[in-house]
């Protein structure tokens, strides 16, 4: 299992690309929940592709507990600049479906934020692009198939759906394709500089930048 300090040295480590994290979860339960939530609940399409969709897991926005944190925030530029389309907000919040999954949240050792379940069909394709500064994505992957690629730092990569959850650094340009013929469904939440906890003297900046900079203060 991933500890704080490992997560610390992630952000740090501005090269790493993907970190796999031994976590043992029963598949076959996750698909079983999601199958389960899917008889009532639509997932919504995400970024304008028809091909791209979920439901929230997580959500600071009382009128919109289930797809608020799929709306986007902010369009990020390659110099991680960003234009701030909505209100940020944390998505801390676990909603009722988030509840569902609550053996997910506990494995961590941190917080999770805007936990969502994502869907890509067949030949979806998402662009090249990054996701700020200041954000990691964990995936625990649940449903995939061997065609579903990832092309981020340098590098083509396929999180298979093995029990194991992956930290991926998506403040690196990154792209998706899904080239095979089933659906992939993960769950994926943001990681922020505030899941490191105890934080050393040399993460000292990075919290500085993450609430001066970007101005994401919780309860703003």
């Amino acid at each position: 299992m991933i500890s704080p300090k490992r997560l610390e040295d992630l952000y740090l480590d501005s090269s790493f690309v993907c970190e796999r994290i031994d976590t043992g979860f029963d598949i076959a339960s996750l698909v079983s929940i999601h199958a389960e939530i899917s008889k009532s609940i639509l997932p919504i399409q995400k970024d304008n592709n028809a091909k791209y969709s979920g439901y929230g897991l997580q959500s600071d926005d009382v009128d919109d507990v289930y797809y608020g944190s799929l709306q986007q925030t902010r369009v990020h530029a390659k110099d991680h600049s960003y234009i701030e389309i909505k209100k940020f907000s944390f998505h801390e919040k676990r909603n009722s479906l988030g509840e569902k999954f609550a053996t997910v949240f506990e494995k961590f050792p941190f917080s999770l934020f805007q936990g969502r379940v994502l869907i890509t069909q067949p030949g979806c394709q998402i662009p090249q692009h990054n996701d700020g500064k200041f954000r990691l994505t964990l995936h625990v992957p649940i449903l995939t198939n061997s065609q579903c690629l990832f092309d981020i730092g340098g590098e083509r990569i396929h999180l298979p759906a093995d029990g194991s959850s992956y930290i991926l650094n998506t403040r690196s340009e990154h792209s998706f394709v899904n080239n095979g013929t089933d659906d992939r469904v993960h769950l994926v939440f943001s990681l922020w500089p505030i899941c490191v906890t105890n934080p050393s003297t040399r993460f000292h900046d990075e919290y500085v930048q993450f609430y001066e900079r970007a101005r994401l203060v919780r309860g703003a």
